[in-house]
């Protein structure tokens, strides 16, 4: 009896430890948007990858906040002849906050 209890204590003290060295692995991104008059810079890094950069031009980019995506109020920017995604780590509500902030910034 003890053995079998035993066994389940493993099992579920090994989903913890999953669990907890995957929400590690999710602390360590991080996305860097630089914005400046002539510039914008997005720089995404996961952990063991190398880091995706995209830049463009303030004047030529454009903001959109999307219902249809892989997560609610999906974020992004289009310019420089590609759109990518920002700030899927965010929640709806900062996403939506952060999209009035990037239209107020980069169209004045």
């Amino acid at each position: 009896m003890v053995w079998v209890l035993l066994a389940f204590m493993l099992v579920a003290v090994c989903g913890i430890w999953r669990a907890l060295m995957a929400n590690r692995t999710h602390r360590q991104i991080h996305e860097e948007l630089t914005l400046s008059p002539d510039r914008v810079h997005l720089e995404h890094r996961l952990p063991k990858h190398p880091p995706k950069t995209w830049d463009a031009t303030p004047n030529w980019i454009t903001v959109h906040l999307s219902q249809e995506g892989p997560v609610e109020d999906y974020l992004t920017l289009r310019g420089g002849g590609r759109e990518v995604e920002l700030g899927a780590f965010l929640t709806p509500a900062e996403r939506k906050d952060l999209h009035a902030e990037l239209q107020r910034l980069i169209r004045p």
